[in-house]
């Protein structure tokens, strides 16, 4: 008679099944947390950007009032010059720019760049508007229609250095508080062949800044 070997039933193990779990937990758990770091760092970054936004939007605002009161006080020394020379005087006012233009067939002759002897009378007015507002201005210079690009830039530059003179050295406004302005653009005002109209367009300019930008 063969013995039978008795076979030994191992029985069936779960720790496997129980680590798997943990692992799958853990996992979850990391997953989860990845999740909640994302999100928060989401809003940290949106709370941060917000406030640029506000800080921008409230910058914006200031600025705009800025302009707005310094627009609010060339009117008012505008209007209270005589009215001669306020007629020749003239506020432009846009997003960009802020620009006080002198229109007069008194300034310049042509081709040349020394004022004339009624060039003083309407630029001690300019300073009597500057004086008190205690900003920055670029002073732009025009030369006639019909010159050469080279011509045109240079007379346009001698009359506005003439012009800043003057403003400097005889009305006393302060040097550091005038400039120079740049172009290569100088368009006419008045297109016809009108003498007047043709020394209208001998024009001066005056830009405008507030903290550094052109208003």
């Amino acid at each position: 008679m063969s013995l039978k070997k008795k076979q030994k039933i191992r029985p069936f193990r779960t720790e496997w099944m129980h680590t798997f779990a943990d692992l799958l937990l853990l996992l979850l758990t990391f997953f989860v947390m990845l999740f909640a770091m994302k999100t928060l760092e989401k809003e940290r970054l949106q709370e941060a950007f917000s406030f640029f936004v506000q800080e921008k939007a409230v910058k914006e605002r200031e600025e705009g009032v800025l302009a707005g009161a310094l627009s609010l006080r060339l009117r008012r020394e505008l209007a209270a010059l005589p009215a001669g020379v306020a007629e020749s005087l003239h506020l432009e006012e846009s997003a960009e720019h802020l620009r006080l233009i002198l229109e007069s067939d008194g300034l310049f002759d042509a081709g040349a760049f020394a004022l004339r002897p009624e060039a003083p009378l309407f630029l001690q007015a300019v300073s009597d508007i500057f004086r008190p507002l205690g900003t920055m201005v670029l002073v732009q210079g025009y030369p006639d229609i019909g010159m050469g690009e080279e011509a045109a830039a240079a007379l346009a530059m001698e009359r506005a250095v003439e012009v800043r003179r003057y403003l400097v050295e005889q009305a006393g406004l302060a040097a550091d508080a005038m400039g120079i302005a740049l172009d290569r653009e100088y368009p006419s005002l008045y297109t016809g062949e009108d003498s007047r109209h043709r020394a209208w367009n001998r024009r001066v300019t005056f830009l405008i800044l507030e903290d550094g930008d052109v208003r």
